[in-house]
This record gives structure tokens, sequence and C-alpha cells, in this order.
């Protein structure tokens, strides 16, 4: 019995943390200088196979570096929310409506605003929080949330870390817990149920 009760234990970890893994995209954002341009590329690789890319330029002493938004390029098959945030925030509907400051806030008809820019002190990071969608009308309609985790060296600017989740609910800055599509949700409860059940049948 005490066998039947650990495999059903271990089953079910397996069963969440593959569903919650699923959810979550690690390192979607590339970050490199176009010469030629003479502006910075920060890209997205989003779930659906599509590159987002946004044309961002850079300023910076040995203490930091100051970005800004570049007007002059961006992928039109998204639109995308970018607002400056701390760590193991989350980051969801509710975080972009009712957020001032925007880094960028980015359109899919190529219309682009910026309120604020991300200055980065040396050896220090700072995360970007970032919506992608659609926009109709008024309301934008975001499809992905994610965060990216930047640093600055005294000389470069250089992506710690990102990730991006697919569940369209939300994900928590720095880390990589996201909230459940209700599917999900459901499952866990269900196993956290069957997983009950065993243990009670067993004493």
């Amino acid at each position: 019995m005490k066998k039947k009760l650990c495999l059903t234990g271990v089953l079910f970890l397996f069963t969440v943390v593959n569903c919650y893994s699923s959810m979550v995209q690690w390192n979607i954002a590339g970050w490199g200088y176009n010469s030629y341009f003479d502006y910075y590329m920060l890209g997205f690789t989003v779930p659906d196979g599509t590159g987002v890319g946004r044309g961002l330029d850079v300023i910076s002493t040995s203490m930091h570096a100051v970005l800004t938004p570049n007007w002059e390029y961006g992928t039109l098959s998204y639109g995308t929310l970018m607002l400056q945030t701390d760590y193991n925030t989350l980051i969801d509907h509710d975080l972009f409506a009712n957020a001032t400051g925007f880094f960028e806030t980015y359109l899919p008809n190529g219309m682009s605003t910026s309120e604020a820019n991300l200055e980065i002190d040396v050896y220090n990071t700072v995360f970007l929080a970032f919506a992608i969608g659609s926009h109709y009308g008024n309301d934008f309609d975001a499809l992905w949330y994610g965060w990216i985790e930047f640093g600055y060296n005294g000389k470069n600017v250089y992506i710690v870390n990102s990730a991006l989740e697919t569940t369209g609910q939300g994900i928590y800055a720095g880390t990589g817990l996201v909230v459940p599509e209700p599917s999900a949700a459901l499952l866990a409860i269900v196993g956290l149920a069957v997983l009950g059940l065993r243990r009670r049948k067993v004493t």
C-alpha cells in the first residue's frame, strides 16, 4: 500500500511539474547591436514561432546605461507593452491596465509612445515586464506576458535571463512561476484530490 501511495504521489508531481514547465519558455529575448543602422535590436520569440523585434538606443557612461525606444524599427506582427518592474511582481493584465510610466507602447499599426527610459546602474540589473498581443480600437489584447532582466557591466548592456508564459494569464518577474490557465489549475486540483483519496484509503 505504501508503494502505491508513493507511486501515486510521484505521478502527480510529475504531471504538475510537466504541466507547469510547458507553460514557460525561457531565454526568449535576444539582444545585439546593428552597426549598419546604428541601434540595438531587442528580439522576442513567441509561441507561434513569429519573431517580434524592437529597436532601442543606448547611451552609457562607466556608471550607468540608459535605454530608449528607437522609433525607426519595429515588427508589425504584434504590439508590445513594456514597463520597468521589480523582481517577483505579477505581470498580468492588471499590471498594465493600472500602470503609468511605460517604457514603450508599440502598436501593430506602427504607432509608438514612451513615457520613461530604462536606466541600469553598473553591476546592477533591472526587470522589464512586457505584454505581446494585438490591438483593436482602444484595447490591447495581450496574448502572452513575460520579463527580461537586463544588466550592465560598465561597457555593455546584456540580458541576464528572460521568460515568456504561454497561458495568457501572467507570470512573476524573475521567475518561472505562472498563473495557470483554468485547465491546468483543474488538473492540479484533481491530482490533489486523487492523492488525498489514496491516502485516506491506505490509513
